[in-house]
């Protein structure tokens, strides 16, 4: 009854794939992909939690994000459901609305994180565009970072100034957008670009580390 409802209300703004099962659920994952995977606690065969681990233990599907639902509202079945990896759980009974902002708010993380792993493949090189007008949020604050990186005293405050916003809300968006607070996305930043130096094969170790702005190599 809960599948039938939740392929009702989500079919209006989504491609929907079901399964009657855990297991069935994972391996249809492992074939389909999906963007988000809605699961309930209670199922035959193999339970929410546990096709939830068997998802983020394959390295196929670990990225997908999982929304746990359930009618034990009782702390134990939450904590585990997040132990196991859920990125969210919602107690039954739930609003339609509710789930679908749990929805788009995951779907919205996961363009992000694609956006940065497109960056990782291109060995952390942003195009030197000074009109930032056009770029996305996050193409913005790694370009910022990428042109003043050579400077060791670059750090949350400086970005925060160039974004015009406060220490606290920048901490947040990147936290939102990366999962890695301001500090360790800029040094993120700074290895991938020294990644990328080292790899060129033309300068030296004090050399990059004085390009991307470690004062120590």
């Amino acid at each position: 009854d809960t599948r039938n409802y939740l392929m009702t209300v989500l079919r209006k703004y989504f491609s929907v794939i079901t399964a009657v099962n855990g297991k069935q659920g994972f391996e249809k994952a492992l074939v389909t992909r999906p963007d988000v995977i809605v699961a309930d606690v209670i199922m035959p065969i193999s339970d929410g939690i546990e096709m939830n681990r068997l998802l983020k233990e394959n390295p196929a599907t670990r990225d997908i994000p999982v929304i746990v639902i359930s009618a034990q509202t009782d702390p134990a079945t939450e904590i585990e459901s997040l132990e196991s990896g859920a990125e969210a759980f919602i107690s039954k009974p739930f609003s339609d609305e509710l789930l679908l902002a749990h929805i788009r708010k995951l779907l919205s993380k996961r363009d992000l994180s694609r956006q940065v792993k497109t960056w990782d493949k291109e060995q952390g090189t942003i195009p030197d565009d000074s009109d930032l007008a056009d770029a996305t949020p996050l193409d913005k604050i790694i370009r910022i970072i990428e042109k003043s990186m050579h400077r060791p005293d670059f750090g949350v405050d400086t970005l925060a100034s160039h974004l015009n916003m406060s220490r606290t809300s920048l901490y947040r968006k990147l936290k939102t957008m990366t999962g890695q607070s301001a500090t360790e996305f800029i040094r993120y930043v700074r290895l991938k670009k020294a990644l990328a130096l080292m790899e060129g094969g033309v300068l030296s170790i004090e050399e990059v580390s004085m390009t991307v702005g470690f004062s120590s190599h």
